[in-house]
């Protein structure tokens, strides 16, 4: 994620799990606290302005 000026932290999840909540593999999503906040498939990957806020 260097190349997109992003540090985040990468977990992995349960292939049932990830294909529930993403829709799209490989995918991008932003949680906080547990919560979904955006979701991205590797298509649409988002600036890193929108990450940050």
């Amino acid at each position: 994620m260097d190349e997109h000026g992003i540090q985040a932290e990468v977990l992995v999840l349960d292939g049932t799990v990830s294909k529930t909540a993403m829709r799209s593999n490989p995918g991008l999503m932003l949680l906080e606290q547990g919560v979904i906040k955006g979701k991205w498939s590797f298509r649409d990957y988002p600036d890193a302005s929108v990450i940050r806020k």
